[in-house]
């Protein structure tokens, strides 16, 4: 009666048996007796079973690719944000763009491609770039923690491997007559131990925090809307800036000049006042003009 079953579901699915033939069929295999049912329960809970495990097979591996994936792509992006920091932009864009090629979601990359539009004042291009670094820093964050754990998952195979070769080789060091082979074997237990003493600590390490948005994807952010004279927007995200990171000078010089310009002249001195107290440079004769301004 199995096997009777089986075919006729598999009959069903294929559409060779149709709802009506299907319901008569079923009767006459006698799928809904005691025994039937049992079957039907047991045929139910072994393909679930092979479907979630298989499922989860194709998720590990899928999560594995992109682990693989990510750690391609940053190796791009390391030699594109080198390029940045020493103020080869071109250069830089080029590795940047290597690295979204192979990884489009890499939030750093965008970051840093948008300074480097920004800085070259192609202003559309810069706020594209970082609204794509906010929007895909969440997946970001989960592939260095899922590198990370990849990483220290290596380590302790790596420490397993040498503590195995470690007690090989001294089981065998008592029974070496040679000097130069005793000499040899000692040497190298004591590289094993050195290398398992290096990898210890590596393991102690914490996986990484889940983080929020840098403030610097605020306050670049807020620049570029800035420059585009949308100013309702551009306070928003310096707003969101000083939030996040409140010793935030430049941030806070920005607010004031802002606030200048609505003519919030006690606003923006107070915004003022603070961005010199967290060591931002302020233009003396824009202070002068808002002390100017609160006397009329």
């Amino acid at each position: 009666m199995l096997k009777n079953f089986c075919v006729l579901i598999y009959e069903y699915r294929k559409g060779v048996v149709k709802l009506k033939k299907y319901d008569k069929k079923i009767k006459k295999e006698r799928v809904f007796t005691k025994r039937g049912i049992s079957n039907l329960l047991v045929i139910f809970i072994f393909f679930l079973g092979v479907n979630y495990i298989f499922g989860q097979k194709d998720f590990f591996q899928d999560e594995k690719r992109m682990i693989q994936k990510f750690k391609i792509a940053d190796k791009f992006f390391q030699k594109g944000k080198s390029y940045f920091i020493k103020k080869k932009f071109e250069k830089a864009e080029k590795e940047l763009n290597k690295c979204l090629e192979i990884m489009s979601q890499h939030s750093e990359a965008c970051f840093y491609l948008s300074n480097v539009f920004y800085d070259r004042k192609e202003l559309k291009q810069a706020l594209k770039y970082i609204e794509q670094a906010k929007e895909n820093f969440k997946f970001m964050v989960k592939m260095h923690v899922s590198a990370f754990d990849d990483y220290l998952k290596q380590l302790r195979e790596r420490r397993q491997d040498l503590e195995t070769k470690l007690s090989n080789y001294k089981g065998k060091l008592p029974g070496i007559k040679n000097r130069d082979l005793k000499r040899e074997y000692e040497q190298t237990i004591s590289s094993i131990e050195n290398d398992i003493r290096i990898i210890g600590p590596k393991l102690n390490n914490p996986i990484p925090p889940v983080a929020k948005i840098p403030s610097g994807y605020y306050y670049l952010h807020a620049n570029i809307f800035f420059k585009m004279k949308n100013f309702k927007e551009a306070y928003s995200q310096y707003m969101d800036t000083i939030k996040l990171n409140p010793k935030h000078g430049k941030a806070y010089n920005n607010l004031a000049i802002i606030h200048y310009m609505s003519k919030q002249y006690q606003m923006a001195l107070e915004y003022l006042n603070k961005a010199e107290a967290n060591g931002a440079k302020v233009n003396p004769k824009f202070k002068e003009a808002i002390l100017k301004n609160l006397k009329k």
